[in-house]
């Protein structure tokens, strides 16, 4: 039996991003959960805890950083990666210091994206094993 495919909770409010990144990273052959507020990525990790969660920082509702606080209080290990127009170097150290494995800046290419999620799924699998 083949190993289950890895699952990514995308956060994203914005529903024409949302969808360009399920695009960029379908080939990745991963299970996509997509959710449009901190809220909802809450209840989704409180179903199922994702490998792998790509996270907005400027969310309604409950943002970003208020999503990983209590994200991080019952998973420290989960790699997060922020996704965000927001480049204060400030939000950079906030996000390091909740453990936020990689901040990338709006706007990305597919392969910056496809790379960081690569890296962070090959390192959780190597310590997850």
């Amino acid at each position: 039996m083949s190993d289950p495919r890895p699952s990514i909770l995308l956060v994203e409010d914005d529903a024409a991003i949302r969808f360009t990144m399920e695009a960029m990273i379908r080939p990745l052959q991963t299970d996509v959960t997509a959710v449009n507020d901190g809220q909802e990525a809450l209840d989704a990790v409180a179903r199922s805890v994702p490998d792998l969660i790509l996270l907005d920082l400027m969310l309604p509702h409950v943002n970003g950083y208020q999503f990983l606080r209590a994200f991080r209080e019952d998973h420290p290990d989960v790699p997060v990666i922020v996704v965000s127009a927001k480049s204060d170097s400030m939000d950079l150290y906030w996000a390091k210091k909740l453990g936020v494995r990689e901040y990338i800046q709006k706007p990305f290419s597919s392969q910056q994206l496809r790379k960081a999620i690569e890296a962070a799924l090959r390192e959780e699998t190597v310590s997850g094993s």
